[in-house]
């Protein structure tokens, strides 16, 4: 099968958009044949027709905000437009979300309403317990105390199981540095992946500040790959806003061929 696709690098988090139509249930063997085959990709969105118009569908049915940055940033790069609010449709997501980008000199920095969390609980793992936040399609557990990224990543799908989500992350934060690595596991994948940056992470540690510390928060995160900030809001213990915002670069398109 050849695959037409769009590389982009939104905070270094690298994101493959595949535009050529893929059955739902071929479309996570299609993309582990693509990250085997370019080892820089973290993860892989499907860009599909809806009666809506565009729906992004993620490899393993999460919903992602670096990836919707990054397909507003290449529709806006397509238009020709500096920039742009666009609406579509994105897995995890039970109804379209706006993203807005804005060209900047090295591509766009984007901004997007991220669904609220829908769930929001301390779990006990064992030698860690964590707040768990839960998002429609994927779930991060907010881990305060130091643990090696190693560890992370050889824990991370006994915690999925416990939580039982379509894709979930660990997220290591340093709050003294205001640091965050984040670890994300997907299922229907098998895949664990140190992201260079996750933007439902950091919507996440938004979401958990803003409950844990009252009313309206903005953070700065320094990633591996980069800088991400979050603003959110929270009123009588519910998250009430939560908006993200990141920068997105469109690499490369080209063609893939994979069995």
């Amino acid at each position: 099968m050849k695959l037409e696709y769009i590389k982009t690098d939104p905070t270094s988090n690298i994101t493959v958009l595949v535009r050529t139509p893929v059955e739902r249930a071929k479309q996570p063997e299609a993309a582990e044949n693509i990250m085997a085959a370019d080892r820089q990709c973290e993860q892989v969105g499907f860009v599909e027709e809806s009666e809506s118009g565009t729906r992004l569908q993620m490899m393993g049915g999460e919903f992602c905000g670096n990836a919707s940055m990054s397909l507003a940033a290449v529709m806006a790069s397509e238009q020709g437009a500096d920039s742009a609010e666009m609406s579509f449709e994105v897995s995890g997501a039970e109804t379209p979300i706006t993203v807005r980008v804005q060209r900047v000199e090295d591509g766009y920095q984007g901004s997007v309403e991220m669904p609220l969390p829908t769930e929001f609980k301390k779990i006990d793992f064992g030698r860690y317990s964590a707040q768990v936040v839960r998002f429609p399609g994927i779930a991060h557990a907010i881990v305060t105390n130091t643990m090696p990224v190693s560890l992370a990543e050889m824990l991370i799908r006994e915690w999925c199981g416990r939580v039982r989500s379509d894709a979930f992350g660990i997220m290591l934060l340093d709050e003294n540095s205001s640091r965050l690595t984040p670890v994300v596991y997907v299922p229907s994948t098998d895949t664990v992946v140190r992201e260079s940056s996750c933007a439902s992470g950091t919507a996440a540690v938004g979401a958990w500040a803003a409950l844990n510390y009252g009313g309206a928060v903005k953070l700065v995160l320094d990633e591996p790959g980069g800088s991400m900030s979050v603003a959110a809001e929270a009123e009588s213990g519910t998250v009430v806003a939560l908006t993200l915002t990141g920068k997105v670069k469109v690499l490369e398109t080209g063609t893939l061929e994979i069995p």
